[in-house]
């Protein structure tokens, strides 16, 4: 019994000296990340409204009138946007017509390559957006 007490007293002073586990940091999300969310969600609505002007033309308004002010929002979003997903929106702006959008009713196959290439990178950074086109 004698011999057996001190053995049990060390395995008790080794049980101490062990390293407490670390609890397991949760990631949290990058300022990258945390622009790029919204600038995706506003890309996405942008693409969703001018879909809807291109496929159905406001009866009030020419298709000028109609997409006057979307190129600003198109900037709102890139403006905010960083690495991959600023490159694709900027390559959107500097391909849309310089005589305007309501142009992309008669070509607007390089637009909607580009507005998929820019859901590619935002969903890349899990960002939930929603982008419109038509065919």
């Amino acid at each position: 019994m004698n011999k057996i007490l001190p053995a049990i007293a060390a395995v008790f002073l080794l049980a101490g000296c062990s390293s407490a586990v670390e609890p397991v940091a949760t990631p949290t999300p990058t300022a990258e990340v945390v622009a790029n969310q919204d600038a995706c969600a506003t890309f996405g609505e942008v693409t969703v409204d001018l879909a809807e002007v291109i496929v159905n033309p406001p009866a009030d308004k020419t298709l000028i009138e109609a997409t006057d002010g979307m190129v600003q929002r198109f900037d709102a979003a890139y403006l905010v946007s960083e690495g991959d997903v600023k490159a694709r929106i900027g390559k959107t702006m500097d391909e849309l017509p310089s005589s305007g959008l309501h142009m992309l009713y008669l070509d607007g196959e390089d637009y909607l390559a580009n507005i998929a290439a820019v859901g590619r990178a935002c969903e890349a950074e899990g960002a939930k957006m929603k982008i419109v086109g038509w065919s």
